[in-house]
């Protein structure tokens, strides 16, 4: 079966995100002159990349867990969302305030957009967003940044 051209593309950019969080990976002590949190800034880096690694071999063979490698980047890309307050603490509520809003008002727009047919099937993806935002201000707000 000839690989479509779509698969082709996101499996090459998965494998270059991989190389580009290894290298972060092994780089990451010289971010401790800025304040980060450099060990979870290297542990972040090593499970995104291999996340986007094993998505990205699932996707250039088309295997049928593929797919599902895919879904898991994608669950690893959010975690890391939510993880770097944690690694930079000095990233202000306000900033991170921003991004639960965006959340909220993509979560509005998605449920506008649906139908009423779409809405019964879809109509949780909003609240995902909406239950992300709150998530994401419950971590921000726990962590300690001292």
């Amino acid at each position: 079966m000839k690989r479509p051209l779509g698969i082709t593309l996101v499996a090459l950019l998965l494998a270059s995100l991989s190389a580009g969080a290894f290298v972060l990976a092994m780089t990451a002590e010289t971010l401790a002159a800025t304040g980060a949190r450099w060990r979870l800034v290297q542990v972040g880096a090593l499970v995104y990349g291999l996340a986007a690694a094993v998505a990205a071999l699932g996707l250039w063979k088309l295997r049928r867990w593929g797919y599902v490698a895919f879904v898991g980047w994608v669950a690893t890309v959010l975690a890391i969302g939510l993880w770097w307050p944690a690694a930079f603490p000095q990233f202000t509520l306000p900033q991170w305030g921003d991004s639960c809003r965006v959340a909220i008002a993509r979560s509005a727009v998605d449920s506008m957009r649906l139908g009423n047919q779409e809405r019964g099937a879809l109509g949780s993806l909003g609240l995902g967003y909406a239950a992300l935002a709150v998530a994401a201000l419950v971590l921000y707000l726990s962590v300690d940044t001292d």
